[in-house]
């Protein structure tokens, strides 16, 4: 506290709560004087911070991690209490079966995602709610992105004839996809 009235208070780390009342006296250039009181109070504020994740794997690959690895709190431990997927909610350990795929969310923040078959894009965002041990609480969000394999197999094929002798058949008699039909589209003679 100064002279001409001003003041600065620089709370401690993490500190909330009231602040001891501050008892001053101002004088006029009469003499004369006067007590008043300064009473600071600092409110908390939540020090929970949980970032957005972002994961991509390939067709028919599940993914798995932990949406709590860049959260970071003061007042642990660190809990998903709740998510929400296409605007449904689901309580932590809900197992979500979607039309991409099935997915788990669970309290400690594990996840796993089980692409269906052939499916590659993008799966709805899941939004989740993350609680620390204060009841503080932060919305972070889990991207999940599929990207697409080639289904295409062609095995070698490998014909004997006799000299003389005419052969025929057909090279996509080997050949399968799940994308699709096939064409050949090109060929080279070595």
């Amino acid at each position: 506290l100064n002279a001409d009235g001003s003041y600065t208070f620089t709370p401690n780390d993490n500190f909330n709560g009231a602040v001891p009342v501050i008892t001053y006296t101002v004088t006029d250039g009469a003499g004369d004087t006067d007590s008043s009181t300064l009473t600071i109070s600092v409110t908390p504020v939540s020090d929970l911070i949980d970032d957005n994740e972002s994961v991509t794997t390939a067709e028919d690959t599940p993914v798995s991690g932990n949406v709590l690895d860049n959260a970071a709190t003061a007042d642990g431990p660190l809990t998903v209490t709740s998510f929400t997927v296409d605007g449904n909610t689901y309580n932590a350990g809900d197992t979500v079966t979607l039309t991409e795929g099935e997915l788990t969310l669970n309290a400690d923040g594990s996840y796993t995602f089980i692409p269906n078959d052939n499916f590659n894009g993008s799966v709805p965002v899941v939004s989740y709610t993350v609680t620390d041990g204060a009841g503080d609480t932060d919305n972070s969000a889990l991207t999940i992105s599929v990207t697409p394999l080639s289904d295409l197999t062609d095995d070698n094929e490998s014909v004997t004839t006799a000299e003389d002798t005419p052969v025929s058949g057909n090279v996509l008699d080997n050949a399968a996809t799940a994308d699709g039909p096939l064409t050949v589209t090109s060929f080279t003679v070595d």
